[in-house]
């Protein structure tokens, strides 16, 4: 559901379900974090994969080689989106510097 309406465009109705899952005790998959970050992050939402991003910390998720590698492609000194890598949780900001 959540995937879908990212997908639609409709995120803050995909962050208020999140919310909800979250409050309710609802435990998100690795699988479904790793998707939701991925999405946002090529359609170049920055800030709201930092939501998501901020939420793997401290949880028993772990980023998939496939996000790490996306992150990478985006954020070293030759992506597309380098200068927004500030927005990111500090964390991940160990891209500075790269190729």
């Amino acid at each position: 559901m959540i995937m879908n309406l990212l997908k639609d465009g409709a995120v803050e109705d995909a962050n208020n379900v999140f919310s909800s899952m979250d409050k309710s005790g609802i435990v998100p998959s690795s699988r479904l974090m790793n998707d939701i970050i991925r999405l946002l992050l090529e359609k170049g939402e920055i800030a709201k994969a930092r939501y998501y991003l901020s939420k793997v910390d401290g949880k028993s998720i772990s980023l998939e080689a496939s996000t790490t590698s996306l992150m990478f492609s985006l954020f070293s000194r030759k992506g597309k989106y380098m200068k927004d890598m500030k927005l990111l949780p500090a964390k991940y900001q160990f891209f500075d510097g790269f190729c």
